[in-house]
């Protein structure tokens, strides 16, 4: 009998991308003064186009002009610039065609310089404010009074409701939503859990968990109107205006001008089954809806579909802006949430949702409109809080024993951030240390999770098992059997070994036998194949020699000829490290 070790059996390549997403693209007239700033968007080196989302402002641009663009790589953080023509909007893209590329600036010159503040920052999501308060674009903190004269805004004249379905079911889709729900401008971000991303804490995400997002919401169209007489600073606030380090240093860069308010049913169903497959089969029998999860019928069948699958439910169901707390129905299973939602509209009053706030220099003539801060910094703080995101969400998806042991290194990394969230942007040697702590902290939860999802998908395979002592023949049309992982679906977290045995005899009266047998009790086995390598249809049979293969650390494969005929048989068995593999729920 040979053996041949294989350690690193070949994967899949991956090809780069085409295109990659940007941040902070500022757009100016040709040689000139900046026009508008977008928050994000999508450059495609391949067509030479860019598509530029969320404005910070009423946009300016006309279709068919062209304009010096500037914007930051996501990733890389790193300048790019070139000369666009605005090609006009899509939806709620702005699309832009030309050529982006490094701007001529060393990596000095990125860590010096100031930021532009754009005059009004619309939709920034109400995180305690008030009206008239004010707001530093540098440490995202709250004024502790206001610079201006009471007002009172009117209310919006018009309103809207709008129902949403968000379907969780891998880790792009999550990472797309904390992109969305988390998204700040310079260092007025969120870095904590408040109303409008609450239900980030809420998401189960694995191999086996998806997580249903349904909301209803109530809001208003526009926002509240400004006061008629306008805004007005106070007498103090005037006096401290002429000297503009001072009443920065009270009052910040931007003052709470008006308001969005809304009310929100949020229903986030937290679905766990116990393997990949049930998970995909209730995913394809049932064709979830929002309408369908808010009706009698449709929460009823996707309840007990899930029964059926057995799949486990967990309901959050939060009520933002009701008149009658105390009153609130209970909300145990899918089918009560048509009933609770049913109160909640009898019930509901708004309550503040998003914030207009506009920049002192509208009060102020002369007041600067630039911080001593580069634009790379705040870059780099919008990639630190998306990083801080993602690992919350990885972390709450863990099995006990991994959410145990990565649990001081989490600690750690989310409260050094939160924390010191109002430093951070003078703060590059922090900057730089909660990064890399978190990338490493990315890193281990991403390895956990790529060995959990293996795991779970060979324990799956074993219902393909041919099982034990069940005859495969070899014959003219069958001469190879595959069952389990045989290579790597993420080389970097996950080292498939494999050891080939083979065996070989020629004619002897009577029948040839032999058991390929695998046992290392410091591995796993998660694939195996068998080769007939004989074609001709007289080889014999072989037959599965365990009750099951895949997921144990010893296997068998039990080989015999035809009377009289000699047989040439091969058997490789796919296996990685049992220590790695031993904490998880799954087994």
């Amino acid at each position: 009998m040979y053996i041949d070790i294989d350690a690193n059996p070949t994967g899949s390549q991956v090809s780069p991308l085409a295109s990659f997403q940007v941040v902070d693209v500022k757009v100016y007239a040709v040689g000139g003064t900046l026009k508008d700033i977008f928050a994000k968007g999508t450059y495609s080196a391949v067509n030479h186009a860019l598509s530029a989302t969320l404005p910070m402002g009423s946009v300016a641009i006309v279709a068919g002009q062209s304009y010096d663009v500037k914007c930051h790589g996501l990733q890389t953080g790193k300048t790019l610039a070139g000369t666009l023509t605005f090609a006009g909007q899509a939806g709620g893209d702005y699309q832009f065609t030309g050529v982006l590329q490094p701007a001529m600036a060393d990596a000095a010159a990125q860590d010096t310089g100031t930021s532009d503040l754009v005059p009004t920052l619309s939709d920034v999501p109400w995180r305690n404010f008030a009206l008239g308060g004010g707001i530093d674009a540098v440490t995202g903190e709250s004024s502790a009074g206001s610079a201006l004269e009471a007002f009172r805004t009117a209310p919006s004249r018009s309103s809207e409701t709008l129902e949403s379905l968000d379907v969780l079911v891998d880790f792009e889709s999550v990472r797309e939503k904390i992109e969305v729900s988390t998204q700040g401008s310079y260092n007025i971000g969120s870095v904590t859990l408040d109303q409008s991303n609450d239900y980030l804490g809420e998401i189960q995400q694995s191999a086996v968990e998806m997580t249903y997002i349904a909301e209803y919401r109530a809001r208003d169209a526009e926002y509240a109107e400004p006061p008629e007489a306008g805004y007005r600073l106070t007498e103090a606030a005037r006096k401290l205006a002429a000297d503009p380090a001072a009443f920065r240093r009270s009052f910040g860069d931007y003052f709470v001008a008006t308001r969005k308010e809304a009310s929100v049913f949020r229903a986030v169903y937290a679905l766990k089954a116990k393997s990949s497959s049930e998970l995909q089969s209730f995913k394809s029998s049932v064709g979830v809806s929002v309408e369908g999860l808010f009706s009698q019928k449709g929460s009823a069948g996707f309840e007990s579909e899930a029964a059926r699958l057995g799949i486990e439910i967990s309901l959050e169901v939060r009520m933002i802006g009701i008149a009658d707390i105390a009153g609130q129905p209970p909300v145990a299973t899918p089918s009560d949430i048509p009933a609770a939602l049913a109160w909640f509209k009898k019930h509901r009053v708004g309550t503040p949702w998003l914030a207009r706030l506009e920049h002192y220099s509208r009060l102020i003539p002369g007041y600067p409109t630039t911080v001593d801060v580069p634009p790379r910094v705040f870059v780099e703080l919008r990639q630190l809080y998306a990083l801080l995101w993602q690992v919350r969400v990885m972390y709450h998806s863990l099995p006990a024993f991994y959410a145990g042991t990565t649990g001081p290194d989490f600690i750690a990394f989310d409260s050094g951030v939160t924390a010191h969230q109002s430093s951070l942007a003078n703060d590059k040697a922090r900057r730089d240390r909660l990064a890399s702590q978190g990338r490493k902290l990315l890193d281990t939860l991403t390895r956990i999770r790529a060995r959990q999802r293996l795991l779970e998908d060979v324990l799956a395979a074993r219902a393909n098992e041919p099982g034990q002592g069940h005859k495969q023949e070899a014959t003219h049309g069958a001469v190879f059997w595959s069952h389990g992982v045989t290579f790597s679906p993420d080389p970097e977290n996950i080292q498939i070994a494999k050891t080939t045995l083979s065996v070989h005899e020629g004619y002897r009266i009577g029948w040839r036998k032999q058991t390929l047998h695998f046992a290392d009790p410091a591995r796993i086995v998660v694939g195996w194949e068998v080769r007939s390598n004989w074609t001709d249809g007289s080889n014999g049979f072989w037959e599965q020699g365990a009750p099951s293969n895949l997921g144990n650390d010893n296997a068998a494969v039990f080989v015999q000829s035809d009377y009289d005929r000699g047989y040439d048989w091969t058997v490789s068995y796919y296996h990685v490290a049992a220590a790695d593999y031993q904490h998880f729920d799954a087994q």
